[in-house]
Parts: C-alpha cells; structure tokens; sequence
C-alpha cells in the first residue's frame, strides 16, 4: 500500500524570507533554495503540496494604521495593546465604529492567556511584492504543477 506524501509550506513570501522584507527571518532564503531542490528532485513523489499565504489588508487590527492614541499617533510595530488600553483610552481605533470589535477581540485573545496583541509593521500586503512567494521556490511549484497536478494555495490573515 502506498502512502500518500503531501507537503505542507507555511508563508514562504519575501516579506518573511528575503533580508530585505518587513519581516524577515534570518535563514530563510537559504531554506527556500532547499526547499525547491527538495521539490524538485521529489516531484514523482509528491502527491499533494499545500502552501499559506500570509495576507493582509493595510487596514488590519494588527497593523499601526488600527491604532491611534489621544494625540493621533499610531503605535509603533511591536506595540503590545490590552484591553484595558482600550477602555482606559491609552489606545483608541482610529474609526470609532470598530472599538466595539477591536475590545471583543482583545478579551478573546486575553481569555486564552497564551497571547498578547502585537502591532506588526504592515507586511504580505495583499498584491504587493512582499506578499509574493520566493522566486525559486515558486518555480519548483510551476515545475511540479507542469505535471498536471495544482498547488493548493492557503489564502489567511484577512480576517
């Protein structure tokens, strides 16, 4: 019997991977490159490959634009915001009309006690470049796709 092999990559864009992108990840240039030879030098043996997509809009709880306080200023990436920032006005919604989600949102995450909300610099903005998979890594998924098969391509992080 015959296994199947799916493989699974996890948000292999420029804004994570090159040292140039917003948020990069030392190393990740590099693990790319493997990746592709991996893919093809495998191609017969992969069955399926799945990959995420980071994506945003510039207009995301989690980037700076969200966020203001009294004097107008957004946080600076990195900021962590509570809920009790929220209510206590330390920080505001820069539209008033999403302070009642955004305080929702916050008291979801704080329940669970394993995260605090972080302010990201904007990066994967959708359509941009930086939302764009590596280069060589994209071209061992044309290549494998040239087989007839589709790359399942994992859209998140709009919501």
């Amino acid at each position: 019997m015959n296994k199947k092999v799916d493989l699974l990559v996890i948000d292999p864009q420029f804004d994570f991977v090159d040292p140039q992108g917003t948020l990069s990840v030392p190393g990740a240039k590099e693990d790319m490159q493997r990746l592709a030879v991996f893919i093809e030098k495998n191609t017969s043996r992969l069955d399926d490959i799945h990959v995420s997509l980071d994506q945003h809009h510039l207009v995301h709880i989690a980037n700076p634009i969200y966020w203001m306080n009294s004097n107008g200023d957004s946080p600076t990436p990195f900021t962590q915001i509570i809920a009790a920032d929220l209510m206590s006005g330390k920080w505001l919604t820069r539209n008033p009309d999403l302070r009642t989600h955004a305080l929702s949102y916050l008291q979801d995450l704080e329940k669970t006690g394993k995260y605090t909300h972080t302010i990201w610099p904007p990066h994967c903005l959708i359509g941009s470049p930086g939302a764009a998979i590596e280069e060589n890594l994209f071209k061992a998924l044309l290549k494998w796709e040239s087989q007839f098969e589709m790359v399942d391509m994992v859209s998140k992080g709009s919501n």
